[in-house]
């Protein structure tokens, strides 16, 4: 509701994504992948949005199991990140 802090997290998001646009455009070119600009931006979008969430989940879940939220993590964050 503050336009300053708006902005402020706007801003940020933008360089968040710029930086991880460029991790995902150089690793998945080194692997041979494509990099189309509508399958990329679904795939920050979503990386964002699940990274944003895991720092609440402790919080909602205390009693989960730390090895296999890493685990799953790693699932889903394979194909986003090497996936067609």
């Amino acid at each position: 509701r503050n336009p300053a802090i708006a902005r402020f997290v706007q801003q940020s998001d933008e360089h968040a994504r710029a930086l991880l646009r460029a991790i995902l455009v150089k690793g998945r070119k080194q692997h041979g992948l494509s990099c189309d600009e509508a399958t990329l931006e679904g795939r920050i979008d979503l990386i964002c949005a699940l990274f944003q969430g895991l720092h609440l989940r402790p919080l909602c879940n205390p009693q989960r199991d730390e090895a296999q939220a890493v685990h799953a993590l790693r699932l889903a964050m394979s194909p986003l990140l090497f996936g067609e």
